[in-house]
């Protein structure tokens, strides 16, 4: 049974190590979408692996899903076939039985998407907040710059056509950046 990744016939999603919960009666396993499925029913895949043949070490060698994603996840009844998005094979685990079905985030990957979802708007705010201050500066320089340009019109004898050219095109890029 092929679970080419995807919740129930939906676009097609990487997946990510959730969960992984070794003993030498069963491997669970919880891969949740790299990126948040509100409306899907049952966006995380779980595996179950009856007796896996070498539950520590298979937990070990899925540790690395938690930060590279699946691309492809492939299922007989008694085998696992995992492959990441830069592997070159499989990661093969062994049973008695293997069962996968689709099921919904619990509470636990839920807090984990909020905290993330948490740190990302954070972040957007400090880049916000550190590019509004940059552009402040920015408009507080040329509007500078055409107070200079003023000023020297204003002591001049003479108008320069240069001048006059120079501080309409800083007035033009003023009005650019406020639009931004």
């Amino acid at each position: 049974m092929k679970q080419g990744v995807s919740s129930q016939g939906e676009a097609m999603s990487w997946l990510l190590l959730s969960d992984c919960r070794a003993t030498p009666e069963r491997l669970l396993l919880r891969f949740v979408p790299e990126c948040f499925e509100p409306d899907s029913v049952g966006p995380v895949v779980e595996v179950t692996v009856d007796h896996p043949e070498g539950s520590a070490a298979a937990g070990e060698a899925l540790d690395r899903f938690r930060e590279d994603v699946v691309i492809s996840i492939d299922a007989t009844s008694r085998e696992l076939r995992l492959l990441g998005e830069l592997d070159d094979e499989e990661t093969v685990l062994s049973g008695t039985s293997v069962s996968v079905r689709n099921v919904a985030y619990s509470a636990d990957e839920l807090m984990s998407i909020a905290r993330c979802f948490h740190e990302q708007l954070g972040q957007a705010s400090r880049d916000k907040h550190r590019l509004s201050t940059r552009l402040g500066n920015v408009e507080h320089f040329i509007c500078e710059l055409m107070e200079r340009a003023a000023r020297r019109s204003e002591l001049s004898t003479k108008a320069h056509p240069l001048a006059e050219a120079r501080a309409d095109v800083l007035g033009r890029v003023l009005v650019k950046l406020r639009e931004s």
